[in-house]
C-alpha cells in the first residue's frame, strides 16, 4: 500500500504534480518545454531526447541517429463519477483524440508519447 493518499486530488493539482516530476526527471539531459493552462497543442510538456543520453536508442524507422522528440499529455479521470468501464472507455477516447491531435491538427513532431494517468478512486474500510 503507498504511504501518499491521492483520494483528495484534483485534476489542477495532479498536472502540477505530474508536470513537477517530469521537470526532476527530464530537465537535465535534454530539453524539456513544460505548457501552461490553454492552448498547448494537446501538451503538458516536451522533450527532446539528445543522442548522447544514457538511455537513448535510435527510432526504428531512422537509419541514423537523430534527437528523439517526446510528448507527455496527464490524463485525469473519476471513477467515483465514471465507474471503472465509463472511465477505461474514456482513457481510449481522450488515447484516440489526443494522438490525432498532436499528430494532424498540430503537426507536433513525435517519437514517443507519453500519457500520465490518474483515475481517481475512493476505498472504503
Amino acid at each position: 500500500m503507498s504511504k501518499y493518499s491521492f483520494a483528495r486530488i484534483q485534476p489542477i493539482e495532479f498536472e502540477s504534480m505530474a508536470q513537477a516530476l517530469l521537470e526532476k526527471t527530464y530537465r537535465v539531459g535534454g530539453n524539456l518545454i513544460q505548457f501552461g493552462s490553454g492552448k498547448d497543442g494537446g501538451r503538458e510538456a516536451t522533450w527532446s531526447q539528445p543522442i548522447n543520453h544514457p538511455t537513448y536508442s535510435r527510432p526504428t524507422n531512422k537509419d541514423t541517429d537523430v534527437v528523439k522528440e517526446w510528448v507527455f499529455q496527464v490524463k485525469y479521470h473519476d471513477l467515483d463519477q465514471r465507474g471503472w468501464s465509463a472511465a477505461r472507455s474514456a482513457v481510449v477516447e481522450d488515447l484516440d483524440k489526443e494522438l490525432e491531435k498532436i499528430v494532424h491538427k498540430y503537426a507536433v513532431p513525435l517519437h514517443i508519447f507519453c500519457v500520465v494517468l490518474m483515475q481517481k478512486m475512493a476505498i472504503f474500510k
